[in-house]
């Protein structure tokens, strides 16, 4: 496959194509291919998709509509927990290198190590 590289490109440019791929969870090889595309689709006459976001668990894309419900969503979560205020741990708790020691111990005891 051919390879492509752009002298002087501006700093302007760059930053915004490593935007945009970050955004769309692609590489700047990936998003600059995808741009190329949507461009040449458009001079070809055809109508360009709309930039589509990848599913973080796999390859299938969503909507933007869905994207925007989960991310309010987590907000509201977030929101919630907010409003429970910090956990306060009562001397004496143990702490969590402790904790994890004695899940290690327990589970070893089970194996007979």
């Amino acid at each position: 496959m051919p390879a492509l590289q752009v002298r002087d490109l501006p700093q302007d440019i760059y930053d915004r194509l490593c935007e945009s791929a970050r955004r769309e969870h692609r590489s700047i090889a990936q998003q600059t291919t995808a741009i190329l595309e949507r461009h040449f689709k458009l001079l070809d006459g055809g109508a360009a998709e709309p930039a589509r976001t990848p599913h973080p668990r796999g390859d299938a894309f969503e909507p933007p509509e869905v994207i925007a419900e989960r991310i309010d969503r987590k907000k509201r979560i977030f929101a919630r927990l907010d409003e429970l205020g910090p956990i306060v741990v009562p001397d004496g708790f143990p702490s969590v290198v402790e904790l994890i020691q004695e899940g290690r111990d327990e589970r070893d005891g089970r194996f007979g190590l």
